[in-house]
């Protein structure tokens, strides 16, 4: 059985949902942005046995640590997210832990239609580095 999450980057913490097959909540939890913080994370998501992360951003540390250890990683246009977010509910603001919870049901229910990146795989780099 797999488990999904969705990262909503942000400068200083990121909100993290985690969810199993059928959408149950199993985390939902914010992290700071820095090594303790991303540690701690990524243990989380390998004790939760997570198989796919969605997240906003394509690079960075945080999908470095993300890659390093384990999951594959599904980055996903902010702009799709934005769109998606009608999906799960009528109206209302953004707020990074809804944005988490859309990112994870877009890795549960998007997940067949890609791949992501993996840890094995060549990892892309932003251009210019």
């Amino acid at each position: 059985m797999s488990n999904y999450a969705g990262v909503d980057w942000a400068a200083d913490k990121h909100d993290v949902r985690v969810c199993d097959q059928a959408g149950k909540e199993l985390l939902a939890a914010t992290f700071a942005h820095d090594e303790r913080g991303l540690r701690s994370l990524c243990r989380q998501l390998l004790r939760l046995k997570v198989e796919l992360v969605a997240i906003e951003r394509p690079d960075g540390l945080l999908v470095e640590r993300l890659l390093d250890a384990g999951p594959r990683v599904l980055p996903r246009h902010p702009k799709q997210v934005a769109a998606a977010r009608a999906r799960f509910r009528a109206a209302g603001g953004k707020s990074d832990r809804f944005d988490a919870f859309v990112l994870s049901e877009l890795a549960r229910t998007d997940s067949l239609a890609s791949e992501g990146w993996s840890p094995t795989a060549i990892r892309p780099r932003p251009c210019g580095l």
